[in-house]
């Protein structure tokens, strides 16, 4: 007896999303992955600026030779005046690649190259199950010459959900998704279980409008589910949406919006244009198979030519005959 083919699961773009995230919520996630004596002394008020366009420029050979860039580089002024940068490089394979914290170190030296007066940390974020020995440590030694490098790391599959359900960080919920990733394997009865529990949290945990709906995209698009699960996951998330989403129009419409596009594929304003037209169509129909012409309908109705025009056609088409209400002759045979 054959096995029932398995399920087919989109696979979620790990890259663009975490960097999606951290750009959306730079402070939280400095706040998040690094210890207060380095994030107090930050000036937020001067902002954090992203240097994905200066990556390019500091590797510009790193992308002929397959080598990867890494994801994000952040500028951050500090209040005794000082400029800093956080370079991040989230792993996603996380298979254990010989050669990663070389890659880091390779890195750092790029940056310190660029920028000798700044001062530069780096962080490594291991969203997968394997994860190299070497993680957060390079070590080269050659005749009496030795470098270490030790650089912070940060491993999702050691972390512990009570710590991480306890967190008032959002991002200790991006880092409880891939943890429900891991956690759930190839179950998807789970991962469904762990992903509505994990949005439910999101709106339960006093985060900010913004930081509910970064959440919510990160969330529905890294946390991937087979046809089945992920229809039962937007019904639920639905009704969930719903007692919230008057309240959640009114105070920020643009969150209601990307709430609509996760939860249907489009907003209220292109689902009502949709149920419009097709009631709309109806009238057309009705008045055309009652024996009013195209241009009565147009003049009385008020639609636009073009749509009834289309209307017709698609009506004539079904019934064999040309849009005027002649029947179409018949091919001649040969």
């Amino acid at each position: 007896m054959k096995k029932p083919p398995a399920p087919q699961v989109p696979q979620p773009d790990f890259d663009a999303r975490w960097k999606a995230i951290i750009y959306a919520l730079s402070e939280q996630f400095l706040k998040f992955f690094f210890k207060p004596s380095f994030w107090k002394n930050i000036d937020f008020g001067k902002g954090i600026q992203p240097m994905d366009k200066e990556l390019q420029k500091i590797f510009p050979d790193w992308g002929k030779d397959g080598r990867r860039y890494p994801d994000k580089l952040l500028k951050v002024f500090m209040k005794n005046g000082m400029l800093e940068f956080v370079l991040i490089h989230v792993e996603v394979e996380g298979k254990g690649k010989k050669g990663f914290s070389r890659r880091m170190f390779e890195y750092f030296l790029r940056l310190w190259d660029k920028y000798p007066k700044a001062n530069i940390t780096v962080i490594a974020i291991y969203i997968g199950e394997n994860v190299p020995v070497d993680y957060d440590v390079f070590r080269y030694e050659f005749a009496g010459t030795k470098i270490r490098f030790d650089f912070n790391a940060y491993v999702v599959k050691d972390q512990s959900e009570e710590q991480l359900l306890k967190s008032k960080n959002p991002f200790a919920k991006v880092v409880l998704a891939c943890w429900y990733i891991l956690k759930s394997k190839k179950d998807y009865a789970l991962r469904l279980h762990f992903k509505i529990k994990l949005i439910r949290l999101c709106f339960e945990s006093g985060f900010s409008q913004q930081e509910i709906r970064e959440l919510f995209i990160f969330v529905g698009f890294t946390i991937a589910l087979p046809s089945q699960q992920d229809a039962f996951y937007k019904t639920e998330i639905k009704h969930l949406i719903e007692k919230k989403m008057k309240p959640l129009a009114e105070v920020n419409p643009l969150m209601a919006e990307t709430v609509e596009m996760l939860i249907w594929g489009k907003t209220a304003k292109e689902r009502d244009a949709e149920r419009d037209a097709e009631r709309n169509k109806e009238i057309v129909v009705r008045l055309y198979k009652g024996g009013i012409s195209q241009e009565q309908i147009i003049k009385i109705i008020g639609f636009k030519k073009k749509f009834v025009e289309e209307t017709i056609k698609g009506i004539a088409k079904k019934n064999g005959k040309k849009a005027n209400g002649k029947k179409k002759p018949p091919s001649k045979k040969s």
